[in-house]
């Protein structure tokens, strides 16, 4: 059993509640009495939240403690708590019915013939239960995976697109395609690194970006020859016959003589020293420089010559010529012909410094290592006709692809496209990842029919039992005994495969617009129906909140005698009451229900408990032992009086706790005394009028209806000279009733 309620803390007006020392512990029947907003309903809440073991987001979060004999609920355990609990307030009601005419579910009810059929359809709705959740667990799993796919699929897809510049549409549909073209032999479609790039960057050529052709490279190599030709002439010598020796032995001078000699033909002094010319030495010279000689130095310069002529330079072509893709291959190579040309350049220097000596020392012959210079020359030309060949070879590519360069591009994005699908399987691991898709739909798909097959025996079983009839015709009966034969009652309609109840008018048309009242009874009357559904309403704690909302004072009376009758038993035997739950909790704020609940006494001096909810503070509720003055009397007017005749005869008159209460309860007070006095359909205001004079009634209604309609600290603090004039009206008041002599005489009668 529940005892107390120790702790509310951040829950509304409850924001940090803790009850009074004095405040007596639960019995097996309970009232709470409040006015309207000051925290029954949210009492229920919490009930309800342990009844549905789950958290209601509708509220914020909070902490709560209840005591019980089992130990303590709070909002850390309340999930497990093994207390049955039903709560009937204006959620359940949210919750549990339709009154647009739509239907709603139905209460369920075994009828002893039907139960073995029941127990079957439990146990095989359990077991299709559990076949659902794998099922639906299977499809979220293989779906999620799915999603995840596909999210990749469209990533990869749009990243692909955007790499290669594809115009045309390539989306996950396309590269599905792909998957499918190269998925049994992906790694054929893998590029190397060099490959990759050569193909990305001519699938990334633009048409507008095609280059002329490129002239083949075309090298006009003589080292060779003129290797032969300089190593032959080097070795002759020139007929000594008329030499002077004196001059073979001085290279220097020789080329000296020589080159002024034709400068003395015509004169007759030397031009170097003045003295007359010998013409014997003259001829002597002459016959020196033979013309052997001559020819033979004249062969040496035109070697040179050719040597000279021979030096190639490296062929005029430039990176940007070339597509993109054969770039970088082209500045590599070129730098290998540049080495080479410069070697082959080198070489004939070589040769054309032996033909200068020779030209110096044209008598001496000169030999040359040719072995080794051919060993060498040879390596340098082959090195240089191979980085030729290469280069002409990539010349022919580019020139080639500028002629196919459409189709060639084509072909580069499609192996460049499947690369990068291969690098996506890979990636995603594609085959283990359909493998399991597989095997989850199968999964998927098995527990599909077997639930299917299972509901093909439920279905069976229940044609032989209708669980709601039985629950329908108990809910009418309560209906009609709270709104009478003629009013709404419970039809059954299939949705499908499930039965559920629809409310009906007598004439059988889908009932809308109901009155407030008409909606308070089929809502209480549905949750004391739903309460057969448990196994053990003794096992219960039950909470019912203002259930007679909107009702008139017949059908509270009525309300009153079902309670009784569904919750209290009287043992014939022993004479004691007795609850049929394990505990009951009522709360209202309607006087006359408190009044009849309260004559619902049960056996023992604790096993009823009676409490006030009321209002400190705006944002603050309390819970205390309900007041004599509210368990003493039999009317709320009298009740009424006495909170204003309490106050009227304080010596304290600023308790804020006491002034929360007061402008409702005069206002109240006053409804009922004018009502009493002049029956009929005036307002409150037009009575007081007439009773009071239209300058008193002002006086008295103005603090009431201010205070009454906007009930908080604030309001009372911010219009301190309306709060002052609460005692003066209260005081008038008492003065005008003591006017009516016998009615005055009577309430304090009442008191007493």
């Amino acid at each position: 059993m529940l005892t107390k309620i120790s702790k509310i803390k951040g829950l509304g007006v409850y924001d940090d509640y803790s009850p009074p020392i004095d405040l007596k512990n639960f019995g097996t029947r309970n009232i709470f009495f409040g006015w309207n907003y000051s925290g029954k309903t949210t009492l229920s809440r919490i009930f309800a939240m342990i009844e549905q073991k789950a958290t209601n987001y509708d509220l914020p979060a909070f902490n709560f403690t209840i005591d019980s004999t089992d130990g303590p609920i709070t909002e850390k355990n309340y999930l497990t708590s093994k207390l049955e609990v039903r709560v009937f307030n204006a959620d359940f009601v949210t919750n549990n019915l339709n009154f647009t005419g739509s239907p709603f579910k139905p209460i369920l009810l075994l009828g002893k013939e039907t139960e073995a059929a029941q127990t079957e359809i439990d146990k095989l709705n359990l077991h299709t239960e559990r076949l659902d959740l794998k099922q639906t667990g299977t499809k979220a799993l293989r779906d999620e995976r799915k999603r995840k796919f596909d999210k990749s699929k469209t990533d990869t897809s749009a990243a692909i697109k955007k790499q290669l510049g594809i115009i045309s549409v390539y989306g996950s549909i396309q590269l599905d395609k792909d998957i499918a073209a190269i998925r049994t032999s992906s790694e054929n479609y893998t590029l190397g690194d060099e490959d990759l790039e050569s193909n990305l960057k001519l699938a990334l050529t633009s048409n507008t970006d095609q280059l002329p052709d490129i002239n083949l490279c075309s090298l006009n190599l003589q080292l060779s020859t003129l290797a032969k030709t300089t190593a032959s002439s080097l070795k002759i010598v020139p007929d000594l016959t008329n030499t002077i020796e004196h001059l073979i032995n001085s290279p220097a001078i020789e080329n000296w003589v020589e080159s002024g000699l034709p400068l003395h033909k015509e004169g007759d002094n030397c031009e170097f020293c003045g003295s007359i010319l010998d013409k014997a030495r003259y001829k002597e010279l002459i016959n020196h420089f033979s013309k052997e000689l001559g020819d033979h130095k004249q062969e040496l310069r035109n070697l040179k010559s050719k040597i000279a002529n021979a030096k190639i330079s490296p062929p005029q072509i430039k990176e940007i010529e070339f597509n993109s893709q054969f770039r970088t291959k082209f500045s590599a190579i070129y730098l290998q012909i540049d080495t080479a040309i410069t070697d082959y350049n080198w070489h004939l220097g070589v040769l054309s410094a032996e033909v200068d000596k020779k030209l110096n020392e044209p008598f001496s012959p000169r030999t040359l290592d040719e072995p080794t210079l051919f060993s060498i020359i040879g390596s340098s030309l082959k090195t240089l006709n191979k980085a030729c060949t290469q280069l002409n070879e990539i010349i022919t590519e580019n020139n080639t692809l500028n002629i196919e360069f459409s189709s060639r591009k084509l072909e580069a994005i499609e192996r460049t496209r499947k690369h990068l699908v291969s690098d996506f399987l890979k990636i995603q691991d594609y085959d283990a990842y359909d493998t399991m898709q597989s095997l989850l739909t199968r999964h998927e798909k098995k527990y599909g029919e077997l639930a299917q097959r299972l509901n093909g025996k439920i279905a069976e079983l229940r044609a032989l039992i209708s669980k709601a009839q039985l629950g329908r015709e108990k809910i009418n009966s309560r209906i009609e005994s709270l709104l009478g034969g003629n009013c709404v009652q419970i039809n059954i309609i299939r949705a499908g495969d499930e039965e559920r109840f629809q409310l009906v008018r007598r004439d059988g048309q889908i009932a809308k617009h109901l009155s407030e009242g008409e909606k308070t009874a089929i809502a209480f009357s549905f949750f004391l129906t739903k309460l057969d559904e448990l196994e053990h309403l003794s096992d219960a704690v039950v909470y019912i909140d203002d259930p007679i909302s909107s009702l008139d004072s017949n059908h509270i009376f009525q309300v009153v005698a079902i309670i009784k009758e569904v919750f209290f038993l009287k043992d014939e035997v022993s004479g004691q009451t007795h609850t049929r739950c394990k505990q009951l909790f009522l709360s209202t704020h309607n006087f006359e229900f408190l009044y009849l609940v309260k004559e619902l006494k049960l056996t023992g001096s604790t096993a009823s408990s009676n409490y006030l909810i009321k209002k400190t503070t705006p944002t603050t509720s309390t819970i205390s032992n309900m007041p004599k003055s509210l368990l003493l009397y039999k009317s709320e007017y009298h009740f009424l009086y006495s909170i204003m005749r309490d106050f009227h005869e304080s010596n304290d008159k600023s308790n804020f706790e006491v002034l929360m209460l007061l402008p409702n309860a005069v206002r109240r007070f006053l409804e009922l005394y004018t009502y009493s006095k002049i029956p009929g359909n005036a307002t409150v205001d037009e009575r007081a009028d007439k009773l009071f004079g239209n300058e008193k009634s002002k006086r008295l209604l103005k603090v009431f209806h201010f205070f009454s309609h906007g009930n908080t600290i604030e309001r009372m603090a911010s219009n301190s000279d309306l709060l002052c004039d609460i005692e003066g009206a209260i005081s008038d008041l008492m003065t005008l009733l003591e006017s009516d002599k016998y009615h005055f005489e009577a309430l304090n009668s009442a008191r007493s």
